[in-house]
């Protein structure tokens, strides 16, 4: 029995070891992986993707970096080099408001266009971020976005399911009429795209714009 206890103690002790040794490598791998993805940044503050440190800093839920930058005279409204993204158009897509109000408040483009022909509030819409998507109609962006290329906010949040947002841009009249570069209306999409909660939203605004019409 004690030749039994001696022998289970040191395979207790080796899988004890053995699950150390995973753990150190798996935290050395990770460590690894997020100083790799750490982005590498020129003198002037440009990575080679052609993004600025204040796209980054627009990103972030911490806005010391981004009111750091501002206040050393970086353009509120630089653009990517290549996609001719804004800081206001980064901090959309994450949801960052914060990030956003200060960047209004120094007066950032509100209804500038990227590369895609997106604005920022095409991107909220678009990923579902309903708090900045409220606070940016607040803040007078264009509710029908870039409607000169079909990409909206209501097209953009309900071909990505954001029924919520859909719901606030329709109580707030977004434009059922805009057609992309196909002729199509986002109710023509929505009937392709079979999302039934979305195309019961747009249905019922539909109908209630046509009883408006009907009536005045």
């Amino acid at each position: 029995m004690r030749g039994c206890t001696k022998q289970c103690n040191s395979r207790a002790l080796l899988f004890v070891l053995l699950v150390a040794f995973k753990s150190s490598i798996a935290a050395m791998t990770e460590e690894k992986d997020a100083s790799s993805e750490a982005p590498e940044f020129d003198a002037d503050g440009w990575t080679a993707d052609g993004l600025h440190r204040l796209h980054f800093a627009a990103s972030e839920t911490n806005t010391d970096a981004l009111k750091a930058l501002l206040g050393s005279g970086v353009d509120v409204n630089l653009v990517g080099k290549e996609c001719s993204s804004s800081a206001l158009h980064s901090a959309a897509r994450e949801g960052n408001e914060p990030a956003a109000k200060m960047l209004l408040e120094r007066k950032a483009s509100i209804d500038a266009q990227d590369g895609g022909q997106r604005t920022a509030l095409v991107w909220a819409a678009q990923n579902g971020h309903l708090e900045l998507v409220k606070y940016l109609l607040d803040a007078r962006a264009n509710i029908d976005g870039a409607a000169d290329s079909g990409i909206t906010p209501l097209s953009s949040a309900a071909g990505w399911g954001k029924d919520a947002v859909v719901k606030e841009l329709l109580t707030r009249k977004a434009s059922l009429a805009v057609k992309d570069k196909k002729g199509l209306t986002v109710l023509d999409k929505a009937k392709q795209w079979k999302k039934p909660a979305i195309l019961e939203l747009l249905n019922a605004a539909a109908a209630q714009q046509s009883s408006v019409a009907a009536s005045s």
